[in-house]
């Protein structure tokens, strides 16, 4: 066994001082297009990043029209373009990894914990979700009705995959594909239809809402709603929560000056301007990335220190032969 002595006063300083976890920024991934046909070879959409002082910097180019975004285990980013599902590995970095059978209304894609990836789309049979399985290496896929029409999915710390479309919210087995009715809109704070969907640590449910400029709070237990977000947002569209529990929403406009493209963030009720995007770039859906706190250099010198004193203390020690 290796006895320590008394902690010297300098490494307890350091150890308070210099010994805390660094953490690394909070970064928010958008999927954007560009609305106003300005970019060159009908290639007009792109992934940002934005900081947590709101800027916006290119993170991956070259897309026609992206929309979900998602992240699996490993922290690669996952995003739909049409038919395509891309992977981005690092900024700048992509490759396609699946094809949806079609490439209509392409909406979102969401990920579970085994790194399954469920996307929306439609033919003229019908709505469907496709469940590509990473054991498969996203060559094989199940699809499942989704009479909903859905534009938002949601894999809950549960399992249960959750899409919203239409006035109608859908809850899914992902053992089985079978849904069931999860909640429905009924006009209540003149809220009707749900264009995407996030839920929060303590299990209540947030909405953006199809154009009609609000944000819906449903408590966990699906029996009270009230308004996060009553005014301030023109055209919302996809929805994140920062590791504070505030609201993020994804707002597309025409790129008029008074109505930017944007992404809002909810205070008091009300949407403000967090990122500018300009009058080109129209924002479709969000995703936040919250990186784990990891040790910082002082704390690993200062284990190290305390390593070698250990032993320096060990070989004082008289040995005893037994």
């Amino acid at each position: 066994m290796i006895s320590l002595s008394p902690r010297p006063l300098f490494l307890s300083c350091l150890l308070a001082v210099l010994g805390s976890p660094v953490q690394a920024d909070t970064v928010l991934y958008a999927t954007v297009y560009d609305s106003m046909g300005q970019s060159e070879d009908e290639i007009w959409g792109k992934v940002v990043a934005i900081d947590e002082q709101g800027q916006v910097t290119d993170y991956a180019t070259g897309f026609e029209w992206p929309q979900g975004i998602t992240l699996d285990q490993q922290g690669n980013l996952f995003v739909l373009d049409g038919s395509d599902i891309w992977k981005i590995t690092a900024p700048g970095v992509k490759e396609i990894v699946a094809t949806k059978p079609n490439a209509f209304n392409s909406w979102d894609l969401a990920m579970d914990a085994d790194d399954n990836l469920y996307v929306t789309g439609s033919d003229m049979a019908g709505e469907f979700i496709y469940r590509f399985t990473a054991a498969s290496g996203y060559t094989s896929y199940d699809t499942w009705a989704a009479p909903n029409a859905p534009t938002g999915l949601f894999v809950a710390p549960d399992g249960a995959l959750y899409s919203a479309g239409s006035d109608t919210v859908l809850r899914y087995d992902t053992a089985t594909g079978d849904f069931s009715t999860y909640y429905t809109f009924t006009g209540e704070h003149d809220f009707y239809t749900a264009f995407d969907l996030a839920m929060n640590a303590e299990g209540e449910w947030y909405f953006s809402s199809a154009g009609d400029g609000l944000v819906l709070k449903v408590s966990a237990d699906l029996t009270t709603a009230e308004l996060a977000i009553a005014s301030g947002l023109s055209g919302e569209r996809g929805i994140a929560l920062d590791p504070e529990g505030r609201v993020l929403v994804a707002n597309w406009t025409c790129g008029c000056p008074d109505e930017p493209n944007a992404i809002m963030i909810g205070v008091d009720g009300q949407a403000v301007v967090f990122a500018n995007l300009g009058e080109v770039y129209s924002p479709n859906h969000l995703l936040v990335v919250a990186p784990i706190p990891e040790p910082s250099w002082a704390m690993a010198v200062l284990l190290g220190v305390l390593a070698w004193a250990g032993i320096r203390q060990r070989r004082k020690e008289p040995r005893t032969d037994g």
